[in-house]
């Protein structure tokens, strides 16, 4: 394998891509991620990438593209045990490379690889971007690899796939199909990913335009971070919808109530907005608040500055009697992985409290900014298919709120003093939004009350 660090400013998270067969660096100048650094990972006639590469990063979002998928498992699997990986992003690809119904089929692997020469990859490569127009656009910054090389890379895969054998489709949080894709046929693969329960189809063509398609999946939290701690001031304010979800959740907990809360965290705490309401009621005898800004120094228990989805991977098992959280872990990159440390964590009968945000949530903004792209918001079905076998749903509910404002301003405004745009990119979008005359905004709060089996 070869790797090249695509970002000109380190940051402590990476964005790990494992490339797709034929590939180098070139054509993915340019690919940025806001918040993370850009590694790529190419060539796949051997295995030789040092995990040690990876060590000084405290997050790494995994994303596979065609056979990146396949041989990115294949390499985290063997190599990427412990390193703190939150998302696992699959596109294009899936878990058989070589399969008649799921992947790309044996007669036509076979062909390519004996038949392979320029003009063959000319065609290939006009095939994977969609036509004659858009592959001279990307022919600028195309791969400069020998058909040798492209020979043994095609070689060494049909290798990895006999010796190791299949994928596993579990490993990965997301899936995302392009409809259009000629290279591994559309058809194909959603017979590999029939069951999966975070699975997104786009329109085009194999090669997609991934810097768009990852700024809709993963989170900025460093921006997140930023964003709400400019808002402490007006957050109580103006978060109506988040009071109103925080008071239900807490009815919904006061129904089901729990063993003795020995030891409980509150992820998000934020304001104290949720802390101020359960702390009476429940009274946990060691409480933390976590959260990615200071907390106010009033608020009780123990206050821990961190990134929480990282954070409870470092907690003892059966630790736990409660995990809270109102608002909060639509944040997270990996909602599959905080669900496995949650249970991970709890002892039996412990309790998940959790509420979070479905799939309408903001749909306006995203009709204006990018409506060919998927929710980053799973609906309460698709959470609980996420949910291991040791959770189970005790409690589950769903809202929807929609606010009108008299001005497009002034819904500006009231998203700039709740801090909830961390995902912005850039500020073309809030120009775009400025200019639409958008008034309304569209809430939609899920709750779920889980238990530890």
């Amino acid at each position: 394998m070869k790797y090249a660090v695509l970002s000109t400013e380190p940051t402590p998270r990476l964005l790990l891509i494992f490339a797709g067969w034929g590939m180098d660096e070139k054509p993915f100048v340019g690919l940025q991620r806001e918040g993370y650094t850009t590694m790529i990972v190419w060539d796949y006639t051997d295995d030789a990438l040092p995990p040690d590469v990876l060590q000084a990063f405290k997050e790494i979002c995994v994303v596979g593209w065609s056979y990146g998928v396949y041989m990115g498992w294949r390499w985290m699997c063997l190599y990427g045990q412990g390193l703190p990986v939150t998302a696992r992003i699959a596109i294009n690809g899936t878990p058989w490379p070589i399969d008649a119904e799921r992947g790309i089929a044996p007669e036509i692997f076979s062909a390519t690889l004996a038949g392979l020469n320029e003009a063959t990859l000319l065609k290939f490569n006009r095939r994977m971007l969609g036509g004659t127009a858009a592959y001279k656009a990307w022919a600028a910054h195309h791969p400069e690899r020998s058909i040798e090389s492209l020979r043994d890379e095609l070689s060494a895969i049909a290798n990895a796939y006999a010796t190791t054998g299949s994928g596993d489709p579990s490993w990965w949080d997301t899936v995302v199909i392009a409809s259009s894709d000629l290279i591994i046929p559309a058809a194909s693969q959603r017979r590999a990913w029939a069951d999966h329960p975070r699975l997104h189809e786009v329109e085009g063509p194999h090669w997609l335009p991934l810097s768009e398609l990852l700024n809709a999946l993963l989170v900025d939290k460093e921006r997140v971070g930023h964003r709400f701690s400019r808002a402490v001031a007006t957050y109580e304010r103006e978060a109506r919808v988040q009071l109103d979800a925080a008071r239900h959740l807490l009815q919904m907990w006061r129904r089901v109530r729990s063993v003795p809360i020995e030891r409980m965290i509150e992820i998000g705490a934020g304001t104290g907005l949720f802390t101020r309401l359960y702390v009476d009621i429940f009274d946990p005898q060691e409480l933390e608040l976590w959260d990615l800004i200071e907390l106010p120094a009033e608020l009780p228990g123990l206050h821990r500055r961190c990134d929480a989805e990282l954070a409870i991977q470092a907690l003892p098992s059966a630790s736990l009697d409660a995990i809270v959280s109102t608002s909060s872990i639509q944040w997270f990159n990996s909602l599959r992985r905080f669900w496995r440390e949650a249970a991970r964590t709890l002892r039996s009968q412990g309790l998940v409290v959790v509420s979070t945000f479905g799939p309408s949530t903001f749909h306006e903004i995203r009709d204006i900014l990018s409506p060919a792209l998927p929710s980053p918001y799973p609906t309460l079905d698709k959470i609980l298919e996420m949910l291991p076998t040791e959770l189970e749903a005790i409690a589950t509910d769903d809202e929807q709120y929609t606010l009108c404002f008299s001005s497009t301003q002034e819904l500006l405004s009231h998203i700039k003093k709740t801090g909830v745009n961390g995902t912005s990119t850039s500020r073309a979008d809030a120009l775009r939004i400025a200019s639409s005359g958008l008034r309304r905004l569209t809430f939609e709060p899920l709750y779920l009350i889980l238990r530890r089996r």
